[in-house]
């Protein structure tokens, strides 16, 4: 996932939505402290400011790809003895990146 968001921005990568199994295993194990926006509601996750995450960006986890998706949407496979796939659909940062 996080070679997906390189691709688009050297940025840092903050957040991510998607399915609590998805999002939160990546932010979990994934190395980085990522906030998560769970199913995308604000509700389930109300520490998360919006208007925050959509200036800097996010990456969007889901199961299945859509339609008409409003980032740029990848199908991540991951090998193993049980296979699993994913989405993930990059909104890049609506701004430059902040200096490290």
């Amino acid at each position: 996932m996080a070679a997906e968001w390189h691709a688009f921005t050297g940025c840092e990568l903050r957040y991510v939505r998607g399915p609590i199994a998805l999002a939160g295993m990546v932010s979990a194990y994934g190395g980085q402290r990522l906030l998560v926006l769970e199913d995308g509601d604000s509700a389930k996750s109300p520490w998360i400011n919006l208007e925050a995450m959509r200036v800097s960006g996010f990456v969007d986890m889901r199961d299945e790809p859509r339609r008409n998706p409003t980032g740029f949407q990848t199908l991540v496979r991951l090998p193993g003895t049980t296979p699993m796939q994913f989405v993930v659909e990059v909104h890049p940062p609506q701004e430059p990146c902040p200096a490290r």
